[in-house]
């Protein structure tokens, strides 16, 4: 089964935002990557659905500058039910 390609830059940011977020590597080896030329992003707040980011670097930033250390994908009905992943 192959991976759709929201699921592909899903996965693709996850693995690359973890290893900026440990070892700070520069954007500039990723950013250019194909896969974040075919789906854009809007990172929201989860309940209050506010805007926080529209790329991926403004919100690794941002999650960096808070003490994020790990960032993760979780299906959505868990989010849903208010569960903590």
């Amino acid at each position: 089964m192959a991976l759709n390609q929201i699921w592909k830059q899903q996965l693709t940011l996850v693995t690359y935002g973890n290893e900026y977020l440990h070892q700070n590597l520069s954007f500039s080896q990723w950013r250019q990557h194909h896969i974040f030329d075919q789906h854009s992003f809007q990172f929201r707040d989860l309940i209050s659905q506010h805007l926080l980011a529209q790329h991926f670097q403004v919100w690794l930033e941002a999650l960096k500058k808070q003490g994020t250390t790990q960032i993760s994908l979780h299906l959505s009905t868990i989010l849903n039910e208010e569960q903590n992943p």
